[in-house]
């Protein structure tokens, strides 16, 4: 498919040009979903042409992949800020922004499995997810996920240890 072909096509356009940046990519849907910090059902419906992008996801969309903002639209012009996609400038096309390679689990074996399952119990660390689940107008396992990883990448047993409040 070429731009052209994306930009024409009438009764899926948007996904239609979402597909062709994907695929000129040469990524999947759950990477796409994953660069744009959605998930992998909403990336695939806005793919189909069922839902609508917000504005942040467009913005999301345009800064991180280097793609037109008037292209994505209206399909004019080329897709691309530059004369080439992303990966031809450097994004490395087989590690997500966390440094972990797609289509490999986050854990490698029993031992940091053991470890996720002990801090999603940790009663310290329930109680901080809820918190700032509240504050944040976030589901409270997205926020509880958040700080598992956090506390992950720190080596420590909550992402708050170790640090001193003022």
């Amino acid at each position: 498919m070429t731009p052209r072909d994306a930009a024409q096509d009438t009764g899926l356009e948007l996904g239609s040009r979402l597909r062709y940046i994907r695929k000129e990519l040469g990524w999947t849907q759950a990477r796409m979903a994953d660069s744009l910090a959605i998930s992998l059902s909403h990336y695939s419906k806005l793919e189909i042409g069922v839902g609508r992008m917000s504005p942040l996801l467009v913005l999301a969309l345009c800064e991180k992949l280097g793609v037109r903002r008037d292209w994505l639209k209206t399909g004019a012009g080329s897709p691309w800020k530059s004369n080439r996609p992303p990966e031809a400038a450097g994004l490395p096309p087989e590690v997500r922004d966390d440094g972990v390679p797609y289509g490999s689990p986050a854990f490698r074996d029993a031992a940091s499995l053991e470890r996720i399952v002990a801090l999603a119990q940790d009663p310290e660390l329930q109680k901080l997810a809820a918190g700032m689940a509240a504050r944040l107008g976030l589901p409270r396992d997205k926020a509880l996920a958040s700080l598992i990883q956090t506390a992950l990448q720190e080596g420590t047993s909550t992402p708050a240890a170790g640090k001193k409040r003022s």
